[in-house]
């Protein structure tokens, strides 16, 4: 089949009295007489199933239109629908299914890749990039499954799809640096045995969609968001006369010293009396959360501040945009991430990834914050509110070399965490008949595990006999 969209003209009025009724879509075979499919396009070595299409006296009769008569004409709705339906589940599956890649050939590589008669594993510049892949792995798992979740909900959020689209096309590249960093040579020599270089090569097309992230981040997710998501503005903007204005007027200034009451209370306190859930995973890492919610409060209020001071100018100032958007979208991932970390409470190793992917977004957050603030238009409102928000300077979160160790030695041996994070990884289920090369590094893998004791032995007789030296 062949989707096309087009504007559709009616100069002889079959349908109606409009002439022009605008953008339609249709699905006709590709050998339908007078339909020329061109070349495929080719985008970074990668092979895609679509390409130039030309037609010529082609006749496509009413019923091939999507919808029938009744969907001449919604063809731009029809498109957005698609948009937000890919933004929010093919791009995140496809950064997702790469990270996966990454995840299970990184831990496996770095555990039988020696350097010095060592593991690679076992060094600690090592060990932090393995520790990153993991948990932007998991990051991405908890994103893709909560976002695709929502969309089979019917729920077609444009923010929520926008950030799922930049966050996880972002992470899945950072996840692929460092797994080439990781492989050195093994990923940049071309080859059958190469099961990284054209997966590198392919990165940037999910990210171009939509003219880039640079689009993305500065415009969409929270100029598409601060209007449509905000519990009283846009019925004030769309009230009509002073009463229909009057209840969510005061419904908002209500609400805003709500708000200034509560974030104060908590300043005082210590950030520490937040009402969360009563789960143990929340109270494992309720610091975390208590700093995450803190930061939703003051998302509120600079959002508030922002409209206040820069009205619809905001939206054209795309760089403090993009570090609200920041903000919305680390506590977003973070929300993500416990939603998937309680589904899966019995697997041991992702407390360590929850608690890693948890601290990495209440940095970022606060990150955003900060530089919010410091580049504010009224730059004596700005460093008035640093410092009465941070009042010890800015808050550091990041994961510690320890928690980095934890997840490294996990990602380097067979678990329930491995398996489920890499699941349906292209090649590592193959027949040994016909192996793929992911498939012989796994079968050397699970084979190492098993040898290690014995070569370890081995390897101590050998340097007592003054054989074989360190």
């Amino acid at each position: 089949l062949l989707g096309l969209a087009f504007k559709l003209f009616d100069p002889e009025h079959l349908l109606g009295k409009t002439e022009s009724l605008g953008i339609t879509l249709c699905l006709l075979p590709a050998d339908h007489p007078g339909v020329e499919i061109g070349q495929r396009h080719f985008p970074l070595n990668q092979a895609f199933l679509n390409g130039p299409t030309q037609g010529d006296n082609v006749f496509i009769p009413l019923d091939w239109v999507i919808g029938g008569k009744a969907g001449v004409g919604q063809g731009w709705r029809m498109l957005m629908a698609c948009l937000a339906a890919g933004r929010g589940i093919s791009l995140p599956a496809l950064s997702t299914g790469l990270a996966k890649l990454c995840y299970r050939t990184s831990g496996a590589y770095a555990a039988i890749r020696e350097q010095f008669h060592v593991p690679i594993g076992q060094f600690e510049g090592i060990q932090a990039s393995l520790a990153r892949i993991a948990g932007y792995t998991f990051l991405l798992e908890s994103m893709r499954t909560v976002t695709a979740g929502i969309v089979d909900l019917g729920v077609h959020s444009s923010v929520i799809s926008a950030i799922a689209k930049y966050h996880c096309t972002e992470l899945g590249r950072f996840v692929m640096n460092e797994t080439m960093d990781i492989h050195g040579g093994k990923a940049i020599m071309m080859g059958p045995n190469n099961y990284l270089a054209r997966a590198y090569e392919s990165v940037p097309i999910s990210i171009t969609v939509e003219g880039a992230n640079i689009m993305t981040r500065n415009l969409l997710i929270f100029g598409q968001g601060v209007v449509r998501c905000h519990p009283y503005l846009l019925n004030e903007i769309q009230s009509k006369n002073a009463d229909e204005f009057e209840q969510p007027f005061l419904g908002h200034l209500q609400s805003l010293f709500s708000v200034k009451i509560r974030l104060l209370f908590h300043l005082v306190t210590g950030k520490y009396f937040f009402r969360l859930g009563s789960s143990k995973l929340c109270q494992r890492h309720r610091r975390v959360l208590c700093q995450l919610s803190f930061v939703s409060l003051c998302l509120r209020l600079m959002t508030e501040t922002a409209l206040l001071v820069m009205g619809g100018a905001l939206k054209r100032k795309e760089p403090l945009a993009a570090r609200i958007g920041g903000v919305v979208s680390h506590l977003l991932r973070a929300a993500c991430v416990i939603r998937y970390a309680e589904t899966h409470q019995d697997i041991r190793e992702f407390d360590a990834l929850t608690a890693w992917s948890l601290q990495v977004c209440a940095h970022r957050s606060a990150d955003a914050l900060w530089a919010y603030w410091g580049n504010f238009p009224r730059p004596w409102l700005g460093r008035i509110v640093r410092r009465f928000w941070f009042p010890l300077g800015k808050p550091e979160y990041c994961p510690s070399d320890a928690l980095d160790a934890v997840l490294a030695k996990d990602t380097m041996k067979t678990s329930d965490a491995r398996e489920i994070l890499s699941a349906y990884t292209y090649g590592v289920m193959e027949q040994e008949a016909s192996p793929t090369a992911i498939n012989t590094l796994e079968r050397a893998f699970v084979l190492h595990a098993v040898v290690t004791p014995t070569w370890k032995k081995i390897a101590e007789a050998l340097k007592a006999a003054g054989l074989w030296s360190a």
